[in-house]
């Protein structure tokens, strides 16, 4: 049985003053980290533009990516290196939703429960959370 993690990945900057670093990111992306130390048998499916995100994760092979035509992308720009609790964040708010058909042929046979992270209004449309609910397993 296998618990299915399923959300964006993003595509970050992070500026600490004049030092600019780009960054994987995403509940999901964060998860699997935890997933692969304490419940090894897991699958993340992510949605965005680049499969090579995939090679981010922990473990690349568990990774399912539905290809999308753009990525969540988040600027976290921290004004004052002496002083992270000030940010100021952008997105782009991608539209770019984790559909059924998209899901179809990618999810495994037997599921022990589903964990959705959803970064914005359009990842999970009503018609995917009604399919996901049909597999009688709990939807996190």
């Amino acid at each position: 049985m296998t618990l299915v993690v399923i959300g964006p990945v993003t595509h970050d900057l992070v500026v600490i003053g004049d030092e600019s670093t780009r960054k994987i990111g995403g509940a999901t992306y964060y998860q699997s980290f935890v997933f692969e130390e304490f419940y090894k048998d897991y699958m993340a499916v992510i949605n965005c533009d680049d499969e090579s995100l995939a090679d981010e994760f922990p473990s690349a092979d568990k990774v399912r990516v539905i290809l999308k035509d753009n990525t969540h992308f988040f600027e976290n720009n921290y004004p004052f290196e002496d002083n992270l609790n000030v940010r100021n964040q952008l997105s782009n708010f991608a539209d770019i939703p984790i559909l059924k058909s998209d899901l179809e042929d990618i999810l495994p046979d037997e599921i022990d429960a589903f964990v959705l992270n959803p970064l914005n209004r359009h990842d999970f449309p009503p018609e995917t959370i009604e399919y996901l609910k049909n597999f009688n397993v709990p939807v996190y």
